[in-house]
């Protein structure tokens, strides 16, 4: 029985190895195959935007589809304090307006 167990070990080391090669392999691949686009982008002199690429956050491509078309634009305010606070509505109520509607305002007060 303990042979089996021994053979079982031996197998299992191995398997062990064998993937480690694999995947040093595939990583050497990888290499090659990165480097050789690199080369062909650079004397060809394509630019990220001719690939199909945006640049997004630490130079990673950028999520591929549809934006909202009013996504990144200002909203007016629809609310507004004496002291200059003001909120557009949207979003989790402002602590200033949160502590003026508890001490008895209603909202319809800071309307603009």
């Amino acid at each position: 029985m303990s042979d089996l167990i021994q053979q079982a070990a031996q197998l299992r080391a191995q398997a062990a190895a064998l993937e480690a090669q694999a995947a040093e392999q595939k990583n050497a691949a990888r290499a090659n195959v990165l480097a050789q686009l690199k080369s062909t982008i650079t004397e060809h002199g394509f630019s990220a935007a001719e690939l199909g690429l945006k640049a997004g956050k630490a130079g990673r491509p950028a999520k591929a589809g549809r934006t909202h078309p009013s996504a990144g634009k200002k909203v007016e305010a629809k609310y507004k304090d004496a002291q200059g606070n003001s909120w557009t509505g949207r979003g989790v109520k402002p602590r200033w307006l949160s502590l003026a509607m508890a001490n008895g305002a209603s909202l319809q007060s800071f309307a603009i």
